[in-house]
């Protein structure tokens, strides 16, 4: 379903690509949780993942221009932490 809207859509290969990431990461942790015992309810560090996965992949759709300009132009921070 999540595939065939986004072919009727225009939209950018990678805000797809961030997007169904988040879809998928977001699912798993709620799928699969930290814990095998709690599997009936979601704890609250399961949540602190989802939130985390949600937030790094809407940063990425919102800002996909920078990330690709910063492959080939690093910042000198960048290049220092590396």
């Amino acid at each position: 379903m999540y595939a065939l809207y986004w072919t009727q859509a225009i939209i950018t290969t990678q805000v797809y690509r961030a997007t169904f990431l988040m879809l998928v990461l977001v699912l798993t942790f709620l799928y699969y949780p930290f814990r095998a015992k709690s599997r009936a309810n979601v704890a609250w560090y399961d949540i602190v993942l989802v939130a985390l996965s949600v937030a790094s992949m809407v940063y990425l759709s919102l800002y996909f221009r920078e990330a690709l300009q910063r492959v080939t132009q690093p910042t000198p921070v960048a290049l220092c932490c590396c």
